[in-house]
């Protein structure tokens, strides 16, 4: 990786650059900074721009750049050796191990998650782990 990691990005934050939703200009602040996040965060997100396109919010030639964008805009980091300390933090938050991957990814960069999921937020709330999320109001 040639750019120092400043940050993790959630798919969250990654959608809300490319569908104008309420709180999209906070989590554009964060575009040209140096990011990572972990190879499942892509299909997350092409599912949820697949899910705009079908709600007609946004089209398929859209949703094809968008998803082209954020493979330049974000670094893509294999999550493999982080599934066995994704899994450990669901169980410790009850909380779907896909979203605790970008975490155990945080662990392993020591940095942050920037995330506008408030179920990550609310499951975190309490624990060490809400030190790992900076959190984007989208």
């Amino acid at each position: 990786m040639s750019r120092r990691v400043t940050r993790v990005v959630d798919t969250s934050v990654v959608l809300a650059w490319y569908v104008a939703e309420e709180g999209s200009a906070a989590a554009a602040n964060y575009l040209g900074q140096s990011l990572v996040a972990p190879g499942l965060m892509w299909s997350e997100l092409a599912n949820a721009l697949w899910k705009k396109v079908r709600r007609r919010e946004i089209d398929a030639l859209q949703a094809a750049a968008a998803l082209a964008d954020a493979e330049t805009a974000v670094n893509r980091l294999d999550e493999q050796t982080l599934v066995s300390r994704a899994l450990e933090i669901g169980c410790a938050l009850d909380h779907p191990v896909y979203d605790c991957v970008f975490l155990a990814l945080a662990e392993a960069v020591e940095t942050r998650v920037v995330t506008a999921d408030k179920r990550l937020v609310e499951a975190c709330g309490g624990t060490s782990y809400r030190e790992l999320l900076e959190v984007v109001d989208v």
